[in-house]
C-alpha cells in the first residue's frame, strides 16, 4: 500500500490509512512534515506526537524515514502500548520495521518521479481603476478624480499572485539494492528529492539513505547494523 501512493514523507503514508489516527500536515511549504496524534490528547506526557519504535529503536521523531524504506508499519492505540512501553508510550506507539535483504540475487529497485504543480484557482484582484472608483464612491478628497499618477498604491494594475506563484516541479529519485548468500543479507536504498514549491524561492532539497546488514556468524551470534543518514536544505 506504501509504494501503491508513493509518499514523499512518512505522514504521507499514514494520512487516511489508519483509523482512529489523525494525521495533518503543518504547512504547505516544501519541508513541512506534518503531526500524528492517536487517541486524543494526554496528561500523562508533554506534548501529543506518539512514541516510535524503529527496528527496537525509541524514538520521538519520523521524519527522517523514508517511506520506501519501510517494511511494515503497526499502530498500538490502547492499554497495551502503555504496558510495554511505560508513560512513553501514553500517546500511543507506532512501530515501523524497515526492510531487510533475503537471500537470493541481489534485486536493484531504482525510481524516478516528477511532479508539476499549479495555483489551482486565483482570486480576482482589483484594478486601479476599480480602486479609483471605489475611492471616489467612499469619498475621498477631490472626489478621487485628481490621484497622484506615481502613487503605487492608487494606481497599481499588478495581479500579486502571478508574480508570486509559478509552475513547481517536484522530481524525486530512488534507488535501492537488496540481497544475501551464506547468512550475510543486506539492504541498502537512497533517495534524493529536489522539491521547488509554486510560491518563488521556496524549495528543498533533501537525501535519505539507510543501509541494514545482518551477519549470522554463528548459531549462538547475530550481528545486526541499521544504519539511517538524512540531510535537508532549503528556503521556507
Amino acid at each position: 500500500q506504501i509504494n501503491e501512493r508513493q509518499p514523499v514523507t512518512l505522514f504521507d503514508a499514514l494520512q487516511g490509512q489508519v483509523s482512529g489516527v489523525m494525521v495533518m500536515n503543518d504547512n504547505g511549504d516544501p519541508a513541512g512534515q506534518g503531526s500524528i496524534q492517536i487517541r486524543g490528547a494526554s496528561t500523562i506526557n508533554s506534548g501529543n506526537g506518539p512514541l516510535y519504535v524503529i527496528d527496537g529503536i525509541m524514538s520521538d521523531n519520523a521524519n527522517y524515514i523514508n517511506p520506501n524504506d519501510i517494511e511494515s508499519i503497526e499502530v498500538f492505540k490502547d492499554a497495551s502500548s502503555a504496558a510495554i512501553y511505560g508513560a512513553r508510550g501514553a500517546n500511543g506507539v507506532i512501530l515501523i520495521t524497515t526492510k531487510k535483504g533475503k537471500d537470493g540475487r541481489p534485486l536493484i529497485n531504482a525510481t524516478y518521479t516528477h511532479t508539476i504543480g499549479q495555483l489551482a484557482h486565483k482570486l480576482r484582484t482589483t484594478s486601479a481603476d476599480e480602486l479609483r472608483l471605489y475611492r471616489k464612491m467612499r469619498g475621498d478628497g477631490n472626489a478621487g478624480a485628481n490621484v497622484d499618477s506615481l502613487n503605487p498604491y492608487l494606481n497599481q494594475d499588478n495581479d500579486y499572485q502571478d508574480l508570486m506563484f509559478k509552475t513547481a516541479h517536484k522530481q524525486v529519485f530512488t534507488v535501492s539494492a537488496s540481497g544475501g548468500q551464506k547468512g550475510l543479507t543486506f539492504y541498502t536504498g537512497a533517495t534524493y528529492t529536489d522539491d521547488r514549491s509554486i510560491v518563488i524561492n521556496s524549495w528543498i532539497k533533501r537525501i535519505q539513505a539507510r543501509a541494514n546488514v545482518e551477519y549470522q556468524a554463528s548459531k549462538k551470534l547475530k550481528i545486526v547494523n541499521n544504519l539511517s543518514v538524512s540531510y535537508q536544505t532549503g528556503n521556507d
